[in-house]
């Protein structure tokens, strides 16, 4: 899990994500967030939500086809199966695919792209 957690690009996410009035996520970071992803389309965005109301800004990027790495370590049973299940629905429309990585850990992938498991091959081999 330390090793995911290097991933994430701490520059977004040390932002100010929620405005402290309405607890939604602002449209300037979101519109930053997607952005990023278009000056760098190869690269994968990496999530760690606080709450469901930034499933919104998860859910942009999903829909321009782009992946996604979603760490729900910071949220709560009932909030991670209501996002995670959202997300399932957004990444169905993309007919995209989703991986588990961990109890935490999630990978949303657009068609185009797949992901694979080198450990496993590797231990079948032998």
């Amino acid at each position: 899990m330390a090793v995911f957690k290097r991933l994430f690009k701490k520059d977004l996410f040390e932002k100010e994500l929620l405005s402290p009035q309405s607890k939604q996520v602002s449209k300037e970071v979101r519109q930053d967030i997607l952005e990023e992803a278009e000056e760098h389309p190869k690269t994968i965005m990496t999530f760690q939500p606080h709450d469901f109301s930034e499933v919104q800004t998860i859910a942009d990027h999903l829909i321009h086809k782009r992946s996604a790495i979603v760490d729900v370590e910071r949220l709560d049973k009932k909030e991670t199966l209501k996002l995670i299940n959202f997300l399932l629905g957004v990444i169905y429309t993309v007919d995209g695919s989703v991986k588990k990585l961990s109890d935490t850990f999630f990978v949303f992938v657009p068609k185009h792209v797949k992901v694979g498991n080198k450990t496993k091959q590797v231990l079948e081999e032998e």
